[in-house]
């Protein structure tokens, strides 16, 4: 089974796990998600495939270990309000054996590891009495010497606890990338335009897109309960104009997902 690169579904992944962290203190609980996905074979991508995916945490007061889809992060702050620390984050590269016939003939891209950190902001009873609003943002470079790029990825999300079962979750997202990044991922040089049949095309960095996610979630026990997201991205700037989305892609990308989650 094939996996798509982290930054297609990833938005989505960490919205479920909002969902499923609901109401102050349950943010300090420890938590397993797995399930199944549909998202785009690779960014700009109209074809699809089947994903796994995993979100989990382990705390130690209100300091945690935390893994949503491919990026994992550790919270050194003991606090309500802030969490702070290092983020690890690995995307999966982009090979010839993508559906797109004329991506295919481009170069391969091979999988890269990011780090860096993220810092985040929660409020807690602002529009009611069970609800969150966090604003983060993570900021990662790749040590992988793939791109020698980064991507930063401000976002604000919001949780609400509708009954004793059902929680859902809203999240807003940008993605802004620097050239090393949009000239790997977006761009076609002379020579591949002329194998693959794309035209040239030189990207520049900027923001590469804006997206929106529905996270739910329904206990079905104590520590049990299903857990669903979808997602809408669209592409921006360059990535949109880029001919690997224009011809044969798409800048509107969708993911949607469900699984199931354990506490403990």
């Amino acid at each position: 089974m094939k996996i798509a690169t982290h930054h297609v579904y990833l938005p989505a992944i960490a919205t479920l796990a909002l969902a499923f962290t609901h109401g102050g203190d349950a943010r300090a609980q420890s938590y397993f998600i797995a399930g199944l996905g549909a998202t785009p074979e690779y960014e700009g991508a109209t074809d699809r495939q089947t994903i796994p995916f995993i979100a989990a945490r382990v705390s130690f007061g209100k300091r945690y270990l935390a893994l949503d889809g491919l990026t994992a992060q550790a919270n050194l702050i003991a606090s309500r309000t802030w969490e702070a620390g290092p983020a690890v984050a690995f995307i999966f590269g982009r090979n010839g054996s993508v559906k797109n016939s004329a991506v295919a003939l481009l170069p391969e891209i091979d999988d890269a590891v990011h780090a860096g950190f993220f810092v985040a902001r929660n409020w807690s009873g602002i529009a009611a009495a069970n609800d969150t609003i966090s604003a983060a943002v993570q900021l990662t470079k790749d040590v992988s010497d793939v791109y020698d790029g980064w991507m930063l990825i401000p976002s604000m999300s919001y949780s609400h606890e509708m009954s004793d079962r059902i929680t859902v979750s809203y999240k807003v997202s940008f993605g802004i990338v620097s050239d090393k990044y949009a000239q790997t991922y977006f761009s076609v040089s002379q020579n591949d335009a002329a194998k693959s049949g794309l035209s040239s095309f030189t990207a520049a960095g900027g923001v590469k897109d804006a997206g929106f996610t529905f996270g739910w979630t329904y206990a079905i026990g104590a520590n049990w309960s299903v857990n669903g997201f979808s997602d809408y991205r669209r592409l921006l700037g360059d990535a949109a104009k880029s001919p690997i989305v224009k011809k044969g892609g798409d800048a509107d990308q969708f993911s949607v997902g469900l699984g199931v989650g354990l506490s403990f």
